[in-house]
């Protein structure tokens, strides 16, 4: 798994440098209700602007995952705890169950026709 991974992250880089490189025109910036204007290279914007939505996105989902997660705990505890009943019960259960045998003795039976 780890080399899938690695590998989409080294095609990854290796697009950002290739976009980066012909994009560091100087692009400004303004924010509408402020009078605040920023100068920063147009590649800067675009993954800011990518990290952004990648990053509300994760937040999206995270969110929307928020009752499978619950219901997976729970789920977990209450596995948890039947298997601490089971094992109880099973150590209730067990003397119970276990017969006793008689000690044998060094004693030999004579058994006619033997």
């Amino acid at each position: 798994m780890r080399l899938p991974l690695s590998i989409l992250v080294a095609v990854a880089a290796v697009v950002a440098v290739v976009f980066a490189i012909p994009n560091r025109e100087a692009v400004t910036i303004r924010f509408w209700p402020f009078d605040t204007e920023i100068v920063v290279a147009l590649y800067l914007v675009v993954f800011a602007a990518l990290f952004l939505g990648f990053f509300t996105g994760w937040i999206g989902a995270w969110l929307a995952q928020h009752k499978w997660r619950k219901r997976a705990r729970d789920r977990a505890r209450r596995i948890e705890h039947l298997e601490e009943e089971v094992v109880k019960l099973t150590e209730a259960a067990r003397p119970a169950t276990e017969i006793e045998t008689p000690a044998i003795s060094d004693q030999r039976w004579h058994v006619p026709g033997a």
